[in-house]
């Protein structure tokens, strides 16, 4: 089997989606499951509600790190979101 790894912040784990959908079928509804349902592979979410980018880096790296001997068969998706713009006086 092969597997699309998805590491990022609220909006890859679908938060939101459970008022809409429900929570027992939420998680099939969050983009990252529907892709990986239209390229036929299994979804691992690293998803993480407030994640920061240096969250959503160092998670993905650690399982990376951990899963060294499988990522040739992993297809790996990072979401960044945008950094706070800076209040300029």
């Amino acid at each position: 089997m092969k597997y699309l790894v998805v590491a990022g912040c609220s909006h890859v784990v679908g938060t939101g989606l459970d008022k809409v959908f429900g929570d027992k079928i939420f998680r099939k509804k969050r983009w990252s499951s529907l892709l990986a349902k239209q390229l036929k592979l299994e979804e691992i979410n690293l998803g993480k509600d407030g994640g920061s980018n240096w969250d959503i880096y160092f998670t993905l790296m650690s399982w990376i790190t951990s899963n060294y001997l499988m990522v040739n068969g992993y297809r790996i998706i990072n979401h960044i979101g945008h950094p706070k713009p800076k209040k300029h006086p």
